[in-house]
This record gives structure tokens, sequence and C-alpha cells, in this order.
């Protein structure tokens, strides 16, 4: 096989570096191409060299000791005008590399972006060109000496071909005017101006300037690239030769032209997409590295070149890991890579620990390498990609030290935690025990205590005179009193302890309101303190708790009345805000006032503000705390606004939903004005058996004692077992159950009544005195027909006998 001879290439280069880079590359180019390079360092030599020595290509840098600029492409090219050029330049020089392309320069490369391949298609592609050009020449010289010959050539060439004489184009051949979207008549109709003007605007002065006056006052030799106009707007890329020409016997300019749109466009792409992707490698801030099958790096990245320590490509391009690194861990990478070589398998996310010649210390790298193939599918090189994980690798390592540390302390805080959870059990277990026992063992003898107070005070016993009247009420009081700090004490515990559930329901808010202030309206008489209650728009229906609502407006009423003076007043104002989607609950008075300091402890539980107020005013300090735990409960917040001797206003926000009135509440049984108190209709009393299950003695009689009054025949029990045997043998129409008591507690005694077939259906309230969360729920898990909490209002009692009785004669 014949190998075409060497390209002889002129290299006119200063800088030693970029010249070694050269022949580095051209030496390294493997295609059907060879190259003989001859290197000169100044403009004078290599003008010399040209002289003496024919040329296939020049490589000329425009930046050299004794000549700069576009002088130097100049000086070369007068020299040696038929032999081709390129210019070599750096980035910052781009733009006069391509004025040297207009003034005739074949092509130009930029330095620190050359590649082989890219070199040699520049050179080749020169050296094709100025082939062509010489052609072209022939053709024309051939096409002058016979006519015939002539036309026929110029009408089928590709090239375009025209002939100017003074300003004026005289000769077109079709491919001129097709490049130009023109018809050869109207092409050569265009006058000295038109065909000016065909030249691309940011083209013109530079072609105009440069070449054009040069082809009309003295032809001569000239070739250059430019932008010119088609008829449709568009634009194309000629190359444009220029030779001196005698057309009718007059001196004129032979015009050769080659569209290079194509080229142009494509090698624009190509540019702009390699200088793009070279952008975007170069910042990656991983290593990107490609490798020939031998080792070596043929390009790399920035973060590539300052791992391991080079300036400059030419310090790494070419050269293998074992001049940077470490012999042990060269030999383990580029064994890893011989494999991959061999096998085609790529290195996916291998951990390498390496040197950072750029840090000089150890680093780990997470690497992975892919094979690169021709078009044949054969190896020819790697891809690499490396990236620092050596901070994520010591915070593994820091994490591994401080997971077995925490699981240390974890271990040891787990142990301290369970034996703090096994104390805390027992003290909440504890605590439970002891409010339910407190409450039973006060609630046990209030019962005994309220009780027998509304027996005296209904006359049971017989008339009261007055004194006997205001003594039962100070008893009644006082018992109120105490039940009422109990319940709050209760209140608070169970929201601590998220015991507490609200009952959601519409609630009326007009009604709310007036029951509240029933609740007030002695004690404020009492006062002689007038009372009033506003709104801003009736028929409120709020989704509340309606009890504890009741509670927080009843709570700060009674405190509205306690701290006002005689003669003076309180209000309720209700306020409702469909904007903010809240209805506002005011409770203001004109009382002593609250100091702006002494505000932020109002709704603490057990205080009081000072020891005078303690003294001179009753009560538990809970009031106000359970007003703010009971409206945190509904999503409510709670302000107060005060000064002293001005009175204070306590607001509460309620959440306000729309929701449907609540049903109107069932009248009450008509009931007559006798003694007992009895309905007017309902089951007769003396057929009505009722089972009383306690075990005090002073609740027995007290309510025993009224239910005989009140015509029922009374049965009692004093525990568990003594229940469920009466049940079983006198089958009572009503059974009410003491849950606390000896032997069989009141829930296993209901349990077993239950399973009786023939007491199912015999209802049972149960009485407790624990209030404690969950009771009213494991009474009715347990069978129980109703709930009640002691002490217990005998006349309450009495309503709620009666309205089960009359449920079990309607089923019957």
């Amino acid at each position: 096989m014949n190998h075409p001879s060497p390209l002889k290439i002129l290299l006119i280069e200063d800088t030693p570096a970029d010249a070694r880079l050269i022949a580095t590359l051209l030496h390294r180019y493997s295609g059907l191409l060879s190259f003989d390079l001859t290197h000169h360092t100044t403009l004078a030599a290599g003008a010399d060299y040209l002289r003496q020595h024919p040329t296939d290509a020049i490589l000329l840098d425009l930046s050299l000791p004794d000549s700069q600029g576009l002088d130097t492409f100049t000086a070369i090219r007068q020299l040696v005008p038929n032999t081709p050029i390129i210019i070599l330049t750096g980035t910052n020089d781009e733009a006069l590399a391509i004025q040297s392309v207009h003034s005739g320069a074949q092509d130009y490369l930029l330095k620190g972006r050359i590649d082989k391949n890219r070199l040699a298609h520049a050179i080749s592609y020169a050296v094709e060109r100025q082939r062509l050009w010489r052609e072209l020449e022939q053709k024309a010289r051939t096409l002058e000496a016979s006519q015939a010959r002539y036309h026929a050539l110029v009408e089928h060439a590709q090239e375009g071909i025209g002939v100017l004489q003074q300003g004026q184009l005289v000769f077109a051949n079709p491919a001129l005017a097709q490049f130009l979207d023109y018809t050869i008549d109207e092409l050569l109709a265009l006058n000295t101006d038109a065909l000016k003007n065909l030249i691309h605007p940011e083209d013109r002065d530079f072609v105009l300037r440069n070449y054009w006056n040069k082809f009309v006052t003295r032809p001569r030799q000239l070739q250059f690239e430019a932008r010119y106009l088609t008829k449709t707007g568009h634009t194309c890329w000629l190359n444009i030769k220029a030779s001196p020409f005698e057309h009718s016997n007059q001196p004129a300019t032979l015009i050769t032209a080659l569209n290079v749109t194509q080229h142009h466009n494509t090698e624009d792409r190509l540019v702009k997409e390699r200088n793009l992707l070279r952008t975007i490698i170069d910042n990656l801030p991983d290593d990107v590295f490609v490798k020939d099958t031998a080792g070596r790096f043929v390009s790399v990245n920035l973060a590539t070149m300052q791992r391991l320590g080079a300036k400059n490509l030419i310090e790494i391009i070419g050269k293998t890991e074992s001049d940077f690194l470490p012999p042990r861990q060269a030999a383990q990478s580029q064994a890893g890579e011989q494999a991959l070589f061999a096998t085609g398998q790529p290195i996916i996310n291998l951990e390498e620990q390496t040197l950072d010649r750029q840090t000089h210390s150890q680093c780990w790298l997470l690497t992975t390498k892919v094979p690169l193939r021709d078009t044949q599918g054969q190896i020819t090189g790697l891809v690499g990609i490396r990236r620092d994980i050596t901070d994520r690798r010591q915070a593994e390592e820091a994490l591994k030290k401080e997971h077995a540390l925490l699981a240390q302390r974890v271990d040891e805080r787990t142990s301290e935690l369970r034996d703090a959870n096994k104390k805390l059990t027992h003290a909440l277990r504890v605590k439970d025990e002891f409010l339910a026992s407190m409450s039973h063992e006060l609630r046990t003898p209030l019962n005994a205590i309220l009780g027998m107070s509304e027996i005296l005070s209904d006359n049971i016993y017989g008339t009261l005179n007055e004194n006997q009247h205001n003594s039962v009420n100070i008893i009644q009081e006082s018992g109120r009193h105490l039940l009422n700090l109990i319940n709050d004490i209760l209140d608070v515990s169970k929201i601590e302890a998220n015991h507490l559930s609200l009952e959601l329901v519409p609630v009326a808010v007009d009604d709310v309101c007036q029951a509240s202030l029933r609740f007030v309206k002695q004690a404020a008489q009492k006062k002689n303190i007038s009372v009033s209650l506003e709104y801003n728009q009736n028929d409120l229906i709020l989704l509340a708790d309606e009890r504890r609502l009741k509670q927080i407006l009843v709570n700060l009423l009674s405190n509205a009345v306690k701290f006002t003076p005689e003669n003076g007043q309180i209000g309720l104002t209700v306020e409702a805000d469909a904007a903010h989607k809240i209805i506002n609950f005011t409770v203001w008075d004109t009382g002593i006032g609250i100091a702006p300091e002494d505000q932020g402890r109002l709704f603490q539980p057990f205080v009081q503000l000072d020891s005078r107020l303690a003294r001179e005013y009753e009560g538990t300090g809970l009031g106000l705390a359970l007003v703010r735990l009971l409206a945190d409960l509904h999503g409510a917040k709670v302000s107060v606004n005060s000064q002293v001797g001005q009175g204070s206003r306590f607001s509460v926000a309620m959440p306000w939903r729309k929701t449907e009135a609540p049903p109107p509440d069932e009248p009450p049984p008509a009931a007559d004005s006798s003694a007992t108190g009895m309905p007017a209709t309902g089951p007769d009393p003396d057929r009505s058996l009722i089972l009383l299950a306690e075990d005090n003695a002073a609740n027995v009689e007290v309510m025993s004692s009224y239910l005989t009054a009140k015509g029922y025949r009374v049965v009692t029990a004093s525990d568990g077992a003594e229940t469920i045997d009466y049940a079983r043998k006198l089958r009572p129409n009503l059974i009410l159950m003491d849950i606390h008591m000896p032997d069989i507690d009141g829930l296993e005694a209901t349990r077993q009544i239950r399973n009786n077939p023939n007491l199912a259906s015999v209802p049972i309230i149960a009485l407790t005195a624990l209030a404690m969360p969950g009771d009213r729920e494991r009474c009715l898990a347990a069978g129980a027909d109703d709930y009640l909490t002691k002490p217990v209002s005998l006349t309450g009692l009495a309503q709620t006998i009666e309205s089960h009785l009359r449920q079990t004669e309607a089923a019957s």
C-alpha cells in the first residue's frame, strides 16, 4: 500500500512549549496523512526558509519577537501568496485571528484547545482548498483560451465565477447567481452601489476598505472570506479569490467564489459546543480525564490538573499517573485500567486512597472509568471521573465513633430513663390513687352534709323556722364551696394529665350566657352590683362543650363579683367577628383592678396576687387557671386588660365555626306543688322498690330518708355480695349502685346483675365519690344505665330515678 508523501509544514512560533505541543500532536496523529515539520521562531528566519524551500502549509503565530499582529500575516502572505496559512493564537487574540482569515488565512486555531485531530484537519483542509484554488485558476486560464470550453465549464461549475470590471459585474455563472438567490440577469443589472450592498453590513467596511478598491483601481490577486446577503435576506459565507483578468481587451478581475456557509455554520456550532462543553467540564468540581490504551492522559479538566499539581496541559498531556503518584498507588490504578481495556467492563464507584499533589495530603476519591470505543467498537481509551470524598469518609469515621459513643450514652440514658419512668409511673399511680382517695373521702361526707341540708330545706323532717333555714343555708353554701374546690382541683389534674376531653356540640350562646349570669345573680344582689349582658349579634350558635364554656364564664363572673365593691357594675359582652371567625366573650367590672406586673401570674394555679388580697378575698387561686386550661382545650385565647382602681376586662376569643342550632330542650315533666315534689303523672311510688347499695351509713340515712319521704320503698345493701343477693330475690324496680364498696365493688356487682336474664332490664344508676377520668365510661361499660357523682343533689336524684322508671314502664 502506497502512503502519501509527508506534508511539509513550516511552524513559525516563538513559544517553546507551544512549539513542542504542535510537534507532539502532529507526531501522534494516526490518520492517513503524515507531516514533515520545520520550526522557526522569528518572522525573518521563517521568510528566509520560505524563499529557499517549497512548503505545503504554514502554521503562523501573529505575536513574534520581530513582528506583531496582522502585519506578520501580511508579510508572509505577500512572500508566498499561494501557500495556505493557518493562524495560531490565544483566546485573547481571537478577533485578530478572525481578521486574518478575512484577509486570506485559511483557518485559525486557539492555543490550549488544539488536539491532534483538529490540527491535522485544519492543515489538510487548507492544503486541499489551496489545491482547489489552483485548479480553479487553471480552469479559468483554460476557459480563456477556448470560449466554448470556457462557457461549458463555467456554466456547470459548482464554484461561483464572475468578472468584475470598473466596479460593475459583467459576467456571472449560474452557481454565483444561485449562491445569492438571484438570476444571472438580475445580478448583472446591479450597479456598483447595489453590489457593495450585497456584502453583509458587519463585513462591508472591512471588505470595501481592504479589497474592493483594489479590484476596481488595479486588479490583483487577492483572497478573503466574507458574509453576503442573498436576495431573500439570508446570509451566506463566500470564500472569494480575485485574480487579474483581461476582458474585452480591458483590465478586469476574475472572481471565483466557494460557498462555505455550511462549513462556517458547522464550525460555529462546533466551536460553541466545544467551548460550552469545555467550560462545563472545567467548572466541574470532579476530576474528568481521558486516557489512551497506554494509560497516557489525552485530555483533562482543571480539577484534574490541580489535583495532579500541573500548571498547564503541556505538563500532563501524554504522561501517565506514574509521573504524578506514588508507585504503589499508580500501579493499582493502571492494573484496573488494563483490566478494563481487556474486558471492556467499566469501573464503577471505586473508592481509592491517593495523593493530592496540590495539598500534599492523602485523600479519598470515588472513581468511575468507562471504555471509549471507535466506530468499529474497538476500545481506544477510557474516560474517567473522580470525586473527592475525603470529607465524607472522615465524616463516616467520625460518625462511627460518635455512633458508638452515642449508643453507649443511649444505653446509659435508657437505663436512667427506665428507672426514672418506673419512679414516674409509681408517682403518677400514687397521685391518681391519692386524688381518687381524696375525692372519695371528701365527697362521701359532703354527700351526707349536702343531702341532709337539702332534706331539711325541703321540710322533709318538718317545717323550719327562719333561724333554722339560715343555718341550713350556711351549711349548704359551705358544702358547695368545698365541692367547687374539689371539682376545680380534679379538673386541673385531669387537664394536666390530658384526661379531660370536650363534648363539642352546637351551643346557643344566649342560653349559656343567661345561665352563667343566673349563677352569680344572688351574690351580685347581696353587694348591690348591677349586671348587664350585651350582644352585637343575636341568635349566635357556637360549637363548644356547653358545660365547660359555662364553667369559664361563671369563673370569670364570680371573680368580677368578688373583686367589685358594693354598688359597682359588672357585665358580659359578646361580640361576633365573622372576618376573623371568632366570638369574643368579655367579662368586665369596675372593681379594684390588677397591676401590670401582677397580670402575668393571674393564670397560675393556687396563686393569689398578694397576702393582703388573700386575706380580704377568699379563694384558692384555681379559677383563672381553669379558665386558661379550658380555653386552651377549645383552641381559644384568653387576655386581660386592667389597671389598678379602674376595673378589669377578661376576654376569651373562641373559634367560631358555623354550625346548626341545637335542638330545642324537651320540657321537664310537669310537677305538682305537694310536699313530696313528685310528678303529677308517672309510675306509682308505692309500687316502686328502690335497692340502695351503699356502705356509708350517713349516705344511707340521707338517701333512704329522702326517697322514703318521696313515696318510694327503699331496701339497703352494704356490700356487693348483699346487693347481688337482694337484686336476685327482690327484683327491684331500680338499683342505686355505689361503686366503692367492700367485698365486691359496684362495677363487679353490676356485671353479675346484668348476667342474670331476669334483671337485665332493671335500671342501674351508678353513684361514685371518685369522679376520676374514665369513671363514667367504666360504669357504663359494666352495664350501668346512668352515672351520678357524689355529692348527689337529692332533687336531681329523684328526677333521674323518675326518668328511668318512666322509660322502663314505657318499654314494658
